[in-house]
């Protein structure tokens, strides 16, 4: 299987002469590889224009009417197409086997011969489509010819790990991030689930209701972070309807423990003094709350006062800034661990 990072590559590099599609299980985010592929191409991202396609929400006078103009039926193309724009095309057909029957020709052409009604892409322009797996039973379906004429590529979910670096990326709230580590079955894929005893994840053979995957695990971040105005009651529910009864019950365990941890305004006032907690818990959510809240003028008394935990949690905390040393590296004690215990940013 691949990952989502390496089918942005392979899009952003041979996407003008392949059209790759995305089969993956539900909520792994392949719905968020647009701007991955555009952060991939870099400078060259603003030579292109890209388009997000919502498939199963299309119906025909989204892509195309036609009109008549002396006695000759052309196409008026929806504005979706963004043809104004004289720059070649990154096109995602999201849900792609989900399209309605009516639209499939439409789609196939597109995505074979880069032509919508009668008017052809710009030279260079890119499609690429995702999907379901057809046995993940959610209604996938694409013919034969072309299965033939496209490049399937399964995408994988993100281990634990990767998805708690991408996790502090995108600031997702700390309670998420420190039960996705503390139990990283929850990156499990059904497949590696025979028995389907893992509670947290889909499965295909059983009614699963809610269920926690990197998109859902996303959106329950956002429910943490206003936790206070919800209270405990309908932040379970919340939750629970989020993430499934499971994990949900993991993540609000956690929160008791977040309402006794040391503020962060006085860790950075008295790093040397403030509470280190005991529990690996409370430990694991001050490692990944703390991330976000270090720059430039707080990463002293933040590595002040983390350097103060025992040597596994200090070192887990050290290396939360492989991809983001800037603010850190002025200081004596950090770029000490950087010299001498160098494997921790590997």
């Amino acid at each position: 299987m691949a990952t989502l990072n390496q089918a942005a590559r392979l899009i952003a590099t041979s996407g003008a002469n392949v059209h790759y599609h995305l089969e993956g299980e539900p909520g792994v985010g392949k719905t968020s590889i647009l701007p991955m592929i555009e952060k991939y191409m870099g400078a060259d991202a603003a030579k292109y224009h890209f388009i997000y396609v919502d498939c199963p929400t299309k119906d025909i006078p989204d892509i195309a009417l036609p009109r008549v103009d002396e006695d000759t039926m052309r196409y008026a193309l929806s504005e979706l197409w963004g043809f104004e724009d004289p720059r070649p095309k990154v096109i995602m057909l999201d849900e792609f086997s989900k399209v309605p029957n009516i639209l499939k020709p439409i789609m196939t052409r597109l995505i074979l011969e880069k032509v919508v009604g009668d008017r052809a892409l710009p030279e260079g322009s890119m499609t690429f489509s995702t999907g379901n797996m057809a046995g993940n039973g959610v209604g996938d379906t694409m013919q034969g010819h072309v299965n033939n004429r496209v490049t399937n590529l399964q995408i994988g979910k993100p281990s634990s790990e990767e998805w708690i670096e991408w996790a502090l990326e995108n600031h997702v709230n700390e309670m998420i991030i420190t039960a996705v580590h503390q139990f990283p079955h929850v990156m499990q894929s059904y497949i590696d689930d025979s028995k389907g005893d893992n509670p947290y994840i889909f499965n295909p053979k059983r009614n699963t209701g809610a269920f926690a995957s990197p998109r859902s695990l996303y959106k329950a971040g956002f429910i943490c972070d206003n936790r206070a105005q919800y209270g405990f009651e309908l932040t379970h529910e919340a939750l629970q309807g989020t993430v499934g009864k499971s994990f949900a019950g993991d993540v609000i365990a956690l929160a008791t423990i977040a309402d006794t941890l040391p503020t962060w305004e006085a860790i950075k006032s008295n790093p040397a003094k403030t509470k280190v907690p005991t529990s690996p818990a409370a430990q694991l959510l001050l490692v990944f709350g703390s991330v976000n809240q270090v720059d430039a003028q707080t990463a002293k008394a933040f590595v002040e006062y983390f350097f103060r935990f025992d040597l596994e949690v200090r070192m887990l905390w050290a290396r939360q800034f492989r991809n983001r040393l800037e603010p850190v590296l002025g200081v004596k004690q950090f770029k000490e661990v950087l010299l001498n215990d160098h494997w921790v940013f590997n």
